[in-house]
């Protein structure tokens, strides 16, 4: 389809059991004249996150064309760590403690996950107090 800003977003539309998917691009039909209206039900999919907009023109016959255009904000899985701050207390020395983090995914999307140490994302103890500042 032509008319979007990315490769990956797809938009359908259906209307009087008519799919533009289904019909190359392009659905023909006719508004009568007693109606004021019809409906165009929008689907909309993308594989990536961020911004995509799509454009659409209607010619109308004996007419000016009219055009709507459709914009969605795709984004990825929510996922929120339940605990992010984990204070043992005290602690014994040469003894062993186990505690549980919980990571809770709230989207109906899976969410992929790699657990790295603060080595390798730049995250060490001077980061840390601004974190905590923030909340």
């Amino acid at each position: 389809m032509e008319g979007k800003n990315k490769e990956s977003f797809d938009v359908d539309i259906q209307t009087q059991g008519k799919s533009m998917g289904q019909l190359n691009g392009v659905i023909e039909g006719v508004i009568e004249a007693k109606e004021n209206e019809i409906d165009l039900q929008i689907h909309v999919k993308s594989e990536e996150t961020g911004e995509c907009m799509a454009y659409f023109y209607i010619d109308i016959e004996d007419g000016g064309p009219i055009s709507f255009q459709v914009v969605c904000n795709f984004m990825g899985p929510i996922v929120k760590c339940l605990n992010p701050i984990n204070d043992y207390g005290l602690v014994k020395v040469n003894s062993h403690e186990d505690y549980e983090i919980e990571i809770e995914n709230t989207s109906p999307i899976p969410a992929e996950i790699l657990i790295k140490n603060s080595k390798n994302h730049r995250l060490g103890f001077n980061n840390m107090v601004s974190i905590q500042q923030m909340r």
